[in-house]
């Protein structure tokens, strides 16, 4: 789009630099709320102990904690996909930077198309399983996917492209199964919700941290040891695939009441009885007005 060589990488950084500007403004302006811009948290908190309390908090309560780790392995694979895959895909495969990034296009559309669709499933099957099979069990499935059908498939070729994207796409999808996380973590930190999102946004933005240094550490150890590079990047494939082990284990402890399937039926039922309600309130105020 923008003339290929090091302008291309140039103009999509100054695109997102404006894309970022324009959503900062959009959330600036356009979001309204009575507390937007006044102080929450208690009078009796200082500045210092509000702005710690979400750490404070992460070692005062292991679900927490545990939800922290959780929502860093999240998407660590993803960004070590991105240190180990470009030159791979690109190059050694074949296809070109082009069609690499048109892929990561197809992964992270999926991505975003599904977040709403694991919502839902978390409001229907619970939040914890849903992150449980969908998000853990089932990204750690995407990611061997997106790492070893590319090399199943005849390097350079069309379909086997196409094929590679799809296993891409399905490890996108599947990351969507983390969705729930969200609201996981500060039901499980009820009277400190906002310290609880706080480590969950820190989480988010270490996972670009961790993801980049496994792959490191890994390359590392398998480099001293003499394995080929086939073999060292597999086994940073199979690291993230451990740790999607440890958070399928630690899910469990973080359980909540809407994980209970009575009390998620009579949430169901008063949020349709709520609904109910608005529609009619909303019918007869259109009958008053015509």
């Amino acid at each position: 789009m923008f003339g290929g060589g090091t302008a291309g990488e140039h103009g999509a950084m100054w695109v997102a630099l404006a894309l970022a500007t324009v959503g900062a403004l959009m959330v600036f302006l356009g979001c309204r709320a009575e507390n937007g811009n006044k102080r929450i948290a208690p009078a009796h908190e200082s500045t210092s102990t509000v702005l710690l309390s979400g750490i404070r908090l992460l070692f005062s309560n292991s679900k927490v904690m545990q939800g922290f780790l959780i929502r860093l392995i999240n998407t660590a694979p993803q960004f070590g996909m991105f240190v180990i895959l470009p030159v791979v895909i690109a190059d050694e495969l074949g296809w070109g930077q082009s069609r690499w990034l048109l892929m990561t296009t197809f992964i992270f559309a999926g991505n975003i198309l599904f977040n709403a669709f694991f919502g839902n499933v978390g409001d229907r099957i619970g939040w914890v399983n849903t992150v449980r099979w969908f998000g853990v069990f089932a990204s750690a499935i995407g990611l061997l996917l997106w790492w070893y059908v590319p090399h199943m498939v005849p390097a350079g070729s069309t379909w086997g492209y196409v094929v590679s994207v799809v296993a891409g796409v399905t490890f996108g999808i599947c990351l969507a199964g983390f969705v729930p996380m969200g609201a996981i973590m500060p039901a499980n930190a009820p009277e400190h919700r906002g310290a609880a999102m706080a480590m969950y946004t820190t989480a988010a933005g270490g996972a670009a941290f961790l993801g980049t240094s496994v792959v490191s550490i890994v390359l590392s150890v398998t480099g001293a040891l003499g394995w080929d590079p086939f073999m060292q990047k597999s086994a940073v494939i199979w690291a993230f695939v451990a740790l999607y082990g440890c958070a399928f284990i630690m899910v469990g402890n973080l359980r909540t009441e809407q994980d209970d399937p009575v009390k998620r039926q009579q949430m169901r039922d008063a949020d349709t009885a709520a609904l109910e309600i608005l529609a009619a309130n909303k019918q007869r105020t259109d009958i008053r007005e015509s």
